[in-house]
């Protein structure tokens, strides 16, 4: 039971953004986490990466991907530290490796073709989530970064299907409406593009990535309602 309750805590304080709080829970269960050691290095980790501390996580990652080399999530969090740090070489090795630890888990396929985008391999990502949403295909994240990957290759009605897709399944897909917002602008459809811009800031006001967009394109997508 208080195993599980730590961990239960940890996830909290990472999901709120409160890390260094996260980090107390870890710290004062490490003797619980002695039955699952992996996890405890890989949540220390993960931790550092959300506090920018890349370079500090990569030693319990690395620790952790030796302790369960099965699990894909020691991996992906690793390849997250290196591509901050620039190392974009080893980042995508180490993804590449995740999902051959564990082929079948749709979300790993999804993180790692997230790194892709990152790394501008538009066209690997999108067939890297093709192969995660076959596997599970109620995903919202995976077809959000989809519909990202062929509005970036030029491709905006598939692209705008797999975003609609995404909302459909999880209308809270805040990155899924804002892709969304930015394809229909882009492809000319500027009061659709208002509308989804409209409904993320109405969902979250602090969302700066929907500011940026209407100042980006104040032609296409007019000024913010209220403004």
């Amino acid at each position: 039971f208080f195993f599980f309750y730590s961990t239960h805590r940890f996830n909290l304080a990472l999901t709120l953004d409160r890390i260094p709080e996260a980090l107390r829970h870890l710290e004062a269960a490490r003797a619980l986490f002695a039955r699952c050691p992996w996890f405890l290095e890989c949540a220390r980790g993960e931790a550092l990466v959300k506090l920018g501390r890349f370079e500090e996580a990569l030693a319990p990652l690395r620790l952790s991907g030796e302790l369960a080399p099965a699990e894909p999530r020691p991996l992906l969090w690793r390849a997250e530290a290196l591509y901050w740090l620039g190392r974009e070489g080893e980042s995508a090795a180490c993804a590449l490796d995740a999902v051959r630890a564990a082929p079948g888990a749709g979300w790993a396929r999804a993180w790692r073709a997230q790194m892709l985008l990152w790394l501008g391999r538009y066209a690997e990502a999108e067939a890297e989530l093709d192969a995660a949403l076959a596997a599970q295909p109620a995903h919202a994240w995976a077809w959000g970064w989809r519909g990202a990957a062929r509005a970036l290759q030029g491709r905006y009605p598939p692209a705008l299907l797999d975003l609609r897709r995404a909302l459909a399944l999880d209308p809270d897909a805040h990155e899924a409406r804002l892709f969304l917002g930015e394809v229909l602008a882009r492809a000319g459809r500027p009061a659709a593009a208002r509308r989804e811009l409209d409904e993320a800031l109405r969902r979250d006001p602090g969302q700066f990535w929907a500011w940026a967009l209407r100042a980006r394109a104040p032609a296409q997508c007019g000024a913010p309602a209220g403004a």
